[in-house]
């Protein structure tokens, strides 16, 4: 959780930084690579590294739904959120390996993997959080 918040709180004070540069007119060339840089550098990191410790309470929280309580409700709100994020995150790093956009560092997805013009290891990352996907799910159904 606290990794979450330093996230958001990371990019509120970059939002806040590039709305000065804007009112100030100063030279965006720092903002637009903090921007680029921390979108995602920092949110891929964060999804690889935090990935099963959100995904796992998650699935945990939709399988066990009770409405009993505001907290219960809210905590399977959040979950709910939580999957559709990761799996809109999902849906855009494909688009972005696929599409092989020039503004998208793809080393942050094959970092320390040989033969990166390969199809497979442009996919690594995102197939192996999709293995991860499928083996906390057979854990916690079966």
């Amino acid at each position: 959780m606290i990794f979450i918040l330093l996230l958001i709180f990371s990019y509120f004070l970059l939002s806040i930084f590039i709305m000065l540069c804007k009112i100030f007119h100063v030279n965006n060339k720092v903002s637009e690579f903090l921007n680029k840089h921390m979108i995602w550098n920092f949110a891929l990191v964060f999804l690889n590294s935090q990935f099963v410790p959100i995904v796992l309470p998650c699935i945990i929280n939709i399988l066990n739904f009770k409405n009993d309580t505001r907290i219960e409700l809210a905590s399977a709100i959040i979950s709910y959120l939580l999957i559709g994020i990761i799996s809109i995150s999902f849906i855009k790093c494909y688009h972005l390996i696929y599409t092989n956009n020039v503004t998208f560092p793809s080393r942050f997805l094959n970092e320390g993997l040989k033969n990166t013009g390969s199809v497979i290891v442009r996919y690594w990352k995102l197939l192996w959080l999709l293995r991860w996907t499928v083996t906390l799910s057979i854990l916690i159904i079966f």
